[in-house]
C-alpha cells in the first residue's frame, strides 16, 4: 500500500495529510492531480485531526428516549413543542341510533 501526499483538500484529509491508499486508489488520485507518492522517510506532515465538541443546551429541545437531542431530515435540532390535546366531544348520532321508531 503506497502513502500518499494530498495535493488539495479532499475528503480523505487536507491539504498535506499522508495516508495509506490501494495501487488503485493511488493511480486515479495521481491521474488526477490531487495526490502525489510521499517519502516514505519523512512522515513530519502528518496532520492530526481533531473533534471539536461543542456543548449545547438540551432545554427546550425535543430529546429521544436516550436522552439525545432529535435531528430532523436536514440536520437541524426539534425544538419541544407543547403538545395541546383536544377532545372531540362524541356524536350523538349514528346509522343505529334511530332504532325502534
Amino acid at each position: 500500500m503506497p502513502k500518499i501526499e494530498l495535493l488539495t483538500d479532499l475528503c480523505s484529509g487536507p491539504v498535506g495529510s499522508i495516508i495509506d491508499v490501494q495501487d488503485y486508489e493511488f493511480n486515479v488520485l495521481e491521474r488526477l492531480g490531487v495526490a502525489k507518492l510521499a517519502d516514505s522517510t519523512n512522515s513530519s506532515k502528518q496532520v492530526e485531526h481533531q473533534i471539536v465538541f461543542e456543548p449545547i443546551d438540551l432545554k427546550g429541545l425535543l430529546l429521544n428516549l436516550n436522552g439525545t437531542p432529535v435531528v430532523d431530515d436536514f440536520g437541524a435540532l426539534v425544538p419541544e413543542l407543547a403538545v395541546q390535546s383536544v377532545q372531540k366531544a362524541a356524536s350523538k348520532g349514528g346509522k343505529n341510533t334511530k332504532k325502534g321508531e
